[in-house]
């Protein structure tokens, strides 16, 4: 086993991760992404609370029920399912459906890997950029977002709506993360694409094999 000194000086996390880095660079982003998940989704309370009973997250409760109405069906399945599972955020779609929704002017698609993994992984071209964490040891990015509503309020607006933004990560984790804080920030539209660009890891530690963006055929490109 590694010893801690092996870590990166600001990893920030235990010397049980070392093994993690040592056999699989970027295994590491996904622990950090899973512990993360579940500290927030353990300790962070609800939006609304006690609703006939029950905690529930209305996570598109600032746009107006006709512009939700106007949505794709795809999308208002997803928020339907959000909602049904009180996810703190719009909903997730598939990366089928991501690429549909982009394709057609739908939506627009936000990475928020880091910058080497769209150098050194891959990316969708035409996608825009804003990183939810940085480096290798994934700090947390704390103006993500300022700098996701900075991009969005960029882009053109259908019939002054809000624009409809899809966030797309390694694997769905970190994105989800994402599209919680844009949520809480005001930012009812925006989605998760669930899979993420490579997929989870399957059985023999490889990704790629099973979902994830490249998995399913669609477009991308590698530096």
């Amino acid at each position: 086993m590694p010893t801690p000194e092996s870590l990166p000086q600001n990893a920030g996390t235990s010397s049980s991760y070392a093994f993690f880095i040592k056999t699989h660079h970027f295994l590491f982003f996904d622990v950090i992404c899973l512990r993360t998940y579940i500290e927030v989704h353990s300790h962070q309370p609800m939006a609304n609370q006690a609703i006939n009973g029950r905690d529930e997250v209305n996570a598109m409760s600032t746009v107006d029920v006709d512009f939700e109405a106007a949505l794709a069906p795809v999308l208002q399945q997803a928020i339907a399912s959000a909602r049904a599972e009180g996810l703190p955020y719009a909903g997730s779609v598939s990366p089928v459906q991501a690429w549909e929704l982009v394709q057609s002017g739908q939506a627009v698609l936000v990475d928020v890997r880091t910058a080497e993994e769209r150098k050194f992984v891959g990316q969708v071209q035409g996608s825009l950029h804003v990183a939810w964490a940085t480096g290798t040891s994934l700090n947390r990015n704390p103006r993500f977002a300022r700098e996701l509503a900075a991009l969005v309020s960029k882009q053109p607006k259908p019939d002054d709506h809000p624009t409809v933004v899809l966030l797309l990560c390694r694997s769905g984790k970190r994105s989800a993360l994402a599209a919680q804080e844009a949520a809480k920030a005001g930012l009812a539209c925006v989605f998760n694409v669930s899979e993420g660009f490579e997929g989870e890891l399957d059985a023999a530690q490889q990704r790629g094999h099973a979902d994830g963006w490249r998995f399913h055929g669609l477009p991308w490109l590698q530096d």
